[in-house]
This record gives C-alpha cells, structure tokens and sequence, in this order.
C-alpha cells in the first residue's frame, strides 16, 4: 500500500471503535490515543480506494511501529514552555499506556486488550519510538461501525480527560444535537462506577467541568437535564449547540465524506438489513449512500422499522421489493421529505 500522507486542517475521522471505547485514561494518554486515532486516517487517507472496496476487511496481522516528536504529544502551553516535567509528563504517559487496557464493543462482539506493547524514548533526538498492538490498529482503521470527525486541534487542546470525552461525545451526536443517557451508562461511558457515589459529584466533577471547558474553547458544547424518577435521578439528557464563530471549517470535508467512504455511512444494522433483505449489491449501496445517509440521520433508532414499511407498502401494492429498488428508493426519499415538511 502507499505511504501516508499528512491530513490537511488536523482534521480526523476516528473510528467508532474508538469513540465508544470503555477505558479510564488520563488527558496525556488520551493526546496520544488521538495521535494513533490520526495515524490511522492517514493510513486510510493514503490508501483510501482500497478501503472503499473493503472497509471493515483489513486484518493487521503485525503490530505497527511508530517514531514521533515527543512535543506531537503535547498541547500548545506545553511545547511553549516545552521543560524537562513536560517531556517527563509524556514520557511517563507512554508507560502508563503500555500497561494499561481498552475494551470496544461491537455488535455481537467484544475484544479487549493492550493498547501498546513498548515505547522507547531518544532523548538526543527528542523523539518517541512506540509499538501500537495490531488488534488496536486494526480497531481504528475498521469504520464500518462508522466514525466521528473531531477537530484535531481542538481535542488536543483539552486539559482534562473528561472533557476530551465529552467533545468525542458530543461530535457523535452532533447530527441530532441531543443524546439521553441513563446513568449506569452515564457511569459506563465515563468509567466511575467506583467514584464519585453521589449525583451532585457527578454533576460538579464530571460534567460541569467539561462544559466549563468546552463553553471555554471548544465549537461544540452542551447544556443537560437531569431527568428524575421520583426523587432519585435516573438519565441525562444532553442538548448540543455549536459556538459560532469557532466552529471547526469542516464544511468543504464533510462535502467529500460521502464520496471518500460511502460505505462508512450505513449503520451495521442497516447495511445487513439492505444486503439480506433486499439484495443490495456493493454498487447499489455505494449509489445510495447520501439517501441512506440522511434516512437514518432523520429516523435514528427507528430506522429498521421505516425500511421495513416501506418493504410491506411495496409488497402490498403486488410488487417484488427486491425487483424495484429504485421504486423503494424514492419512497425513502418521499419518507424523508415529508417528515421534513412536517417539522
């Protein structure tokens, strides 16, 4: 395959299977989560007409080796002063990281493991030598469970570990702009299932901190609510809104998304449901993928259910769905229009 290629903007796509990722990091070791995160778009990047054709069939078979600047892993206060306690700082996140784990979860699947087998510091050159384990290599590069932009920047930028996941968050739903959440999974996601036992602690040193500090110099932020059952607080629910005049110029690369990895837009269910169902080649689904695209964005979890209506309304009418796809297709559309209209 051809060599990487250095992304334009600090913009990145990172794998979902890094997005949902359960682990306990600290701000340092997520810096370099994200430069494995941007090692692997590049890779993409630079071999992306091959991932067209086979996203989610890449199978790392070796573990991948990496040499950076040790200043690539710090934030922009950092490389100014740039003193012996930063590079330590580093240093000594790379050797936390190396015994450290990371669970993703799949449909139907779940793999845990180690993150990095070794890193190795040059302190003549000032450089960084690491080891990134193959099956996290093959994680980031795998987006057929999809993907989540991030302004590179701006997540590295981030002081704490709980903001970092708040801006993952939020860019994950930045579609929808709102996300309700139960707590145990609120507990999951954040990994403080033994901390903070008392809703107000939560509130003050999870989630108040992270909107203080992306109000403070993220494009995206949130308000919550916290829903109760009784007297005992049950979910949240998070309401996103962009900045304006900060957010990220991501527009002209989200234009070319759809074209770069058309395959990576469909949700595992509903790249089944369209494969199984009905047939859909590998063509037809690339063809279809801004209606699909905007279909699930419109539906979200009701997805499946819309497309199975429109199956039965075509079966009903005589018709073998599977014999007319076009015809199905421009019911989607007619689906996604009217509910605009009706909004």
């Amino acid at each position: 395959m051809a060599r990487p290629v250095k992304v334009d903007n600090q913009l990145l796509q990172q794998s979902n299977y890094f997005t949902t990722a359960r682990y306990d990091y600290t701000a340092q070791e997520k810096r370099i989560l994200y430069r494995v995160a941007e090692k692997a778009y590049e890779y993409r990047m630079a071999n992306k007409e091959w991932f067209k054709e086979h996203d989610g069939e890449y199978v790392a078979n070796n573990h991948v080796s990496f040499t950076m600047q040790i200043t690539d892993f710090m934030k922009q206060e950092q490389r100014m002063d740039a003193s012996g306690k930063d590079y330590e700082d580093v240093v000594d996140a790379f050797k936390s990281l190396v015994d450290k784990r990371i669970s993703f979860r799949g449909k139907g699947c779940f793999s845990f493991g180690g993150i990095l087998n070794s890193a190795d510091q040059n302190k003549g050159e000032g450089t960084i030598s690491f080891v990134v384990h193959k099956f996290v290599w093959q994680s980031a590069l795998d987006f057929t469970k999809g993907f989540t932009k991030l302004d590179l920047v701006t997540a590295m930028e981030l002081k704490s570990a709980y903001s970092m996941r708040f801006f993952e968050f939020a860019k994950q739903w930045e579609d929808k702009m709102y996300c309700k959440i139960s707590v145990e999974e609120f507990r999951e996601m954040f990994r403080c299932q033994d901390k903070y036992p008392r809703m107000e602690s939560i509130r003050r040193c999870i989630i108040d901190v992270a909107k203080k500090e992306l109000d403070a110099v993220s494009p995206i932020s949130f308000n919550y609510e916290c829903n109760k059952v009784g007297t005992k607080i049950k979910s949240f629910t998070f309401h996103f809104y962009k900045i304006i005049g900060r957010t990220a110029a991501v527009d002209e690369e989200k234009k070319g998304l759809l074209s770069q990895y058309p395959l990576a837009t469909y949700r595992p269910e509903v790249r089944s449901w369209l494969k199984h169902k009905l047939g859909f080649t590998t063509v037809q689904l690339k063809g279809n993928a801004k209606t699909i695209e905007e279909f699930q964005r419109i539906f979200q979890n009701d997805t499946i259910q819309e497309l199975e209506e429109t199956f039965q309304y075509i079966s009903k009418q005589g018709f073998r769905p599977q014999d007319n796809i076009g015809w199905f297709i421009q019911n989607l559309k007619k689906k996604v229009e009217n509910t605009k209209q009706d909004h």
